[in-house]
């Protein structure tokens, strides 16, 4: 049976999928994949590319995402792939330039460092300056007992309840676990995320100004979540664990104002999918199978 192997790569999330290109066969036209360490590298180099961008990660569209994407097909190159094109894929753009957040609490002024929420709502220049409300985890039963939130802006627990091991293993096709480590004990404390969707879209519905999301399930400082999509119909940030019980204190002590600021463009631009083939045998003729390879 003649094969050709079409190898698909997906550029928001780059994996080692790309292993599978080959060095050269031996004599028994066996492919000699490429070691851990290999693998490892092509991901630091990755890694690198986005951690060194203006987002430190390769947002959809950004620079060091087109550099990422010319990384694969130079790779696929060198490899000796066949066939290789990029395909432009039409996405909605968002590049913030400017992100902060300061409150104002018994005549004290207090800048929280913050990160944006992805598609969230641009602020004017100035920013946004509203009262503050904090609405628990944002569910509806919470929004009610808060009052009215038109005008305000919103602090809400984002929460993403331990998975067991047990439970993820349900969905797993293969796991590798030598020295039994995955016991239940190291269940996943930050995914999936419960409620992060449901609270912006409830404040959004009921007129809030803005939107502020304490990353309860991060490491103590950390305010950075960057998978949520936001769709842009209000401003959004988010702060670090420690920095949101500060901020409760302060909301339960009085009256809390604040300015947040979010600002950038936003459009319609390319990303890429990369794509290479590895010849099979009698390449060049009409191949009756196609093995696809994706990595996401």
């Amino acid at each position: 049976m003649k094969y050709k192997v079409l190898l698909f790569l997906f550029l928001f999330f780059i994996s080692v999928i790309i292993g599978c290109s080959s060095n050269d066969s031996n004599d028994n036209n066996l492919v000699e994949l490429a070691s851990d360490d290999e693998m490892y590298e092509w991901i630091e180099d990755l890694w690198l590319i986005g951690d060194q961008g203006e987002y430190g990660y390769r947002m959809p569209g950004t620079a060091s995402d087109m550099e990422g994407t010319d990384y694969v097909e130079n790779r696929f190159n060198e490899f000796g792939l066949q066939n290789i094109f990029k395909e432009p894929v039409s996405l909605k753009t968002s590049f913030p330039t400017e992100w902060n957040l300061e409150v104002v609490a018994g005549g004290e002024t207090t800048d929280i460092n913050c990160y944006f929420l992805r598609y969230a709502k641009f602020t004017p220049d100035n920013g946004v300056t509203a009262p503050m409300v904090y609405v628990g985890q944002g569910s509806a039963d919470e929004f009610d007992a808060a009052g009215s939130v038109t005008g305000k802006i919103v602090v809400v627990d984002i929460i993403a309840p331990p998975t067991a091991v047990s439970l993820m293993e349900i969905f797993s096709i293969y796991k590798y676990d030598p020295d039994d480590t995955l016991t239940d004990d190291n269940a996943m404390e930050n995914w999936p995320i419960s409620n992060l969707k449901e609270s912006y879209e409830e404040a959004s519905n009921r007129d809030a100004a803005g939107f502020v999301a304490i990353l309860t399930f991060t490491a103590t400082n950390n305010n950075q979540y960057l998978h949520y999509y936001a769709d842009g119909s209000i401003p959004g940030l988010s702060i670090s664990p420690a920095d949101g019980e500060n901020l409760k204190s302060l909301l339960s002590a009085g009256s809390v104002q604040a300015t947040m600021k979010l600002t950038g463009s936003e459009g319609i631009g390319p990303t890429y999918n990369v794509y290479g083939t590895v010849p099979g045998k009698n390449y060049g003729t009409e191949a009756d199978q196609f093995i696809a390879v994706q990595s996401h």
